[in-house]
Protein backbone atom coordinates (compact mmCIF):
# COMPACT_ATOMS: atom_id res chain seq x y z
CA UNK A 1 0.00 0.00 0.00
CA UNK A 2 2.81 2.30 0.77
CA UNK A 3 4.23 2.08 -2.54
CA UNK A 4 1.09 2.94 -4.47
CA UNK A 5 1.20 5.95 -2.07
CA UNK A 6 4.36 7.10 -3.14
CA UNK A 7 3.35 5.92 -6.89
CA UNK A 8 0.75 8.31 -6.57
CA UNK A 9 2.85 11.39 -4.97
CA UNK A 10 5.59 10.52 -7.44
CA UNK A 11 2.79 10.79 -10.48
CA UNK A 12 1.23 13.80 -8.51
CA UNK A 13 4.50 16.07 -9.22
CA UNK A 14 5.40 15.19 -12.28
CA UNK A 15 2.01 16.62 -13.50
CA UNK A 16 2.64 19.39 -11.15
CA UNK A 17 6.52 19.87 -12.51
CA UNK A 18 5.85 22.16 -15.82
CA UNK A 19 4.49 25.07 -12.80
CA UNK A 20 8.08 24.55 -10.71
CA UNK A 21 11.10 26.23 -10.70
CA UNK A 22 14.38 23.97 -10.77
CA UNK A 23 15.08 24.50 -7.08
CA UNK A 24 11.72 23.58 -6.58
CA UNK A 25 12.30 19.82 -8.89
CA UNK A 26 15.89 19.27 -7.51
CA UNK A 27 13.93 19.20 -4.15
CA UNK A 28 10.85 17.18 -5.26
CA UNK A 29 13.50 14.70 -6.85
CA UNK A 30 15.67 14.88 -3.06
CA UNK A 31 12.31 13.82 -1.45
CA UNK A 32 11.47 11.28 -3.76
CA UNK A 33 15.34 9.96 -3.27
CA UNK A 34 14.61 9.87 0.81
CA UNK A 35 11.02 8.00 0.60
CA UNK A 36 12.55 5.16 -1.43
CA UNK A 37 15.26 5.15 1.09
CA UNK A 38 12.98 4.64 3.87
CA UNK A 39 10.87 2.33 1.84
CA UNK A 40 14.02 -0.22 1.50
CA UNK A 41 14.99 0.53 5.21
CA UNK A 42 11.26 -0.63 6.30
CA UNK A 43 11.62 -3.53 3.70
CA UNK A 44 14.72 -4.23 6.06
CA UNK A 45 18.03 -3.64 3.77
CA UNK A 46 20.73 -2.52 4.64
CA UNK A 47 22.12 0.69 3.61
CA UNK A 48 25.62 -0.26 1.40
CA UNK A 49 24.22 -3.64 1.04
CA UNK A 50 23.46 -4.77 -2.83
CA UNK A 51 19.99 -5.79 -2.13
CA UNK A 52 19.31 -2.27 -1.20
CA UNK A 53 20.83 -0.72 -4.14
CA UNK A 54 18.66 -3.12 -5.91
CA UNK A 55 15.27 -2.05 -3.71
CA UNK A 56 16.02 1.32 -4.59
CA UNK A 57 16.49 0.88 -8.22
CA UNK A 58 13.74 -1.63 -8.33
CA UNK A 59 11.44 1.69 -6.87
CA UNK A 60 12.71 4.07 -8.79
CA UNK A 61 12.03 1.97 -12.11
CA UNK A 62 8.41 1.45 -10.82
CA UNK A 63 8.10 5.56 -10.55
CA UNK A 64 9.40 5.97 -13.83
CA UNK A 65 7.03 3.17 -14.92
CA UNK A 66 4.13 4.59 -13.80
CA UNK A 67 4.89 8.18 -14.84
CA UNK A 68 5.14 7.11 -18.14
CA UNK A 69 1.70 5.29 -17.90
CA UNK A 70 0.15 8.19 -16.77
CA UNK A 71 1.57 10.41 -19.01
CA UNK A 72 0.33 7.57 -21.86
CA UNK A 73 -3.46 7.67 -20.52
CA UNK A 74 -3.51 11.38 -20.41
CA UNK A 75 -2.16 11.72 -24.26
CA UNK A 76 -4.88 8.79 -25.01
CA UNK A 77 -7.53 11.09 -23.65
CA UNK A 78 -6.33 14.08 -25.02
CA UNK A 79 -6.46 12.51 -28.53
CA UNK A 80 -10.47 11.10 -28.01
CA UNK A 81 -11.19 14.59 -26.41
CA UNK A 82 -12.15 16.24 -30.12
Amino acid sequence: MALKAMAVLMLAGLALSACVSEEEMAARRQMAQANREKQCASFGYKLGTPDYSKCLESLYLQGQQLAWISMEAESANARWAY
